[in-house]
């Protein structure tokens, strides 16, 4: 029998088996389901308006979303390829960034685009806005961080140390810039209005690329999500070095975090939402419900929003009981059983050859 055949009857019965699975688990109504036409790849919160999110899609839109209904207020449109993060600004402007390179500044209300900015050679995978600097900085696949300047929109500096390319960034105190590598790196840097420079040396605690960075105010600790399969806590030591504090296992590609009154909520590629406690790091809670990658979180209030490639935004009353009213639905629905697969890559690395395939497919 020719290899290449055999090969091909595998995967497209693994393709069918993963089809079948997701198809069983699409009809759940856990956390109140909204349903949008492309792959939600990020969301983020209105800043004046809690009622309302932006989330950013493969389909080249972004969207200005009511929680509650699901009603679109607003779609920007203009990128030629997906869109991976959405910033509010805080005033009248939001900030997208994309594939196609390039990141665009809209108009919250009318929708206008303000301003195209050329502002990378590849893939723009993350942006952070830093109101006291005014400053929006973007990371991208070709391993740079530039720093653009909300009056001028100038690219005031560049900060160069990544190896490959910058999925993640976090702010701390004291305007230190923590990014987070496709080559597994975190990096500290010391960033200003004009300038910026590397502060000290690169920290590799993880395997693999660490796709997602919060600084959490609360625990004076950067918190890590990793295709590595793990999120962990950081402190800084007195050597200015990061050092683990604690980690928590996950059985995939953790791809998002958020902390919430002691407990650290996460995104998976499994499909799940696991909420631990931080202080014992038990598992509290996993929330099932999306039916493909889990890829953005956030918080209002006690209620957990997340999105995911099932092109779904589904809603999460985070308080006690309304932990355990989840809970009680997820049991009362049951699903066909079918084995998960992990599947495997071809690319400059595995979970980038993955993202790619997940992203750019049709199904």
């Amino acid at each position: 029998m020719n290899t290449s055949n055999t090969s091909s009857f595998f995967q497209s019965a693994d393709a069918q088996a993963k089809f079948a699975r997701q198809a069983a688990k699409a009809g759940n109504k856990l956390g109140s389901p909204l349903q949008f036409q492309t792959k939600i790849l990020h969301i983020s919160n209105d800043l004046v308006d809690s009622n309302y999110v932006f989330i950013a899609e493969s389909g080249s839109v972004a969207r200005r979303v009511h929680v509650e209904t699901g009603a679109t207020s607003a779609v920007y449109r203009g990128h030629i390829a997906p869109v991976t993060k959405v910033v509010d600004l805080g005033d009248d402007r939001i900030a997208t960034s994309s594939w196609d390179k390039t990141i665009r500044i809209f108009h919250k209300r009318t929708r206008e685009t303000l301003k195209i900015l050329d502002a990378h050679t590849d893939f723009v995978k993350c942006l952070l806005h830093v109101p006291a600097l005014n400053l929006l900085l973007s990371g991208s696949s070709d391993s740079h961080i530039r720093a653009w300047s909300l009056s001028t929109y100038k690219c005031v500096y560049a900060l160069k140390g990544h190896a490959r390319g910058v999925e993640s960034m976090a702010l701390g105190p004291d305007n230190v810039l923590y990014s987070g590598g496709s080559e597994s790196s975190i990096r500290r840097w010391n960033i200003g209005a004009e300038r910026g420079q590397a502060d000290g040396e690169p920290s590799w605690l993880h395997d693999t690329s660490v796709y997602s960075l919060l600084y959490n105010h609360e625990t004076e600790s950067l918190w890590t999500a990793s295709a590595d399969k793990t999120s962990r806590q950081l402190t800084v030591d007195t050597e200015s070095k990061l050092v683990e504090e604690t980690h928590f296992d996950h059985p995939d590609y953790v791809r998002d975090i958020i902390v919430h009154q002691g407990r650290l909520i996460t995104a998976c590629r499994d499909e799940d939402i696991r909420i631990f406690d931080i202080g014992s790091g038990k598992l509290l809670c996993t929330l099932q419900g999306h039916f493909s990658e889990v890829s953005s979180l956030v918080t209002t209030g006690n209620t957990l929003i997340s999105v995911s490639l099932d092109a779904t935004l589904r809603k999460w009353n985070l308080t006690p009981a309304g932990l355990q009213t989840h809970v009680k639905e997820q049991e009362a629905w049951t699903p066909a059983k079918e084995e998960k697969k992990e599947e495997d890559g071809a690319g400059l690395t595995a979970e980038e050859a993955a993202e790619l395939e997940e992203l750019m497919s049709d199904d």
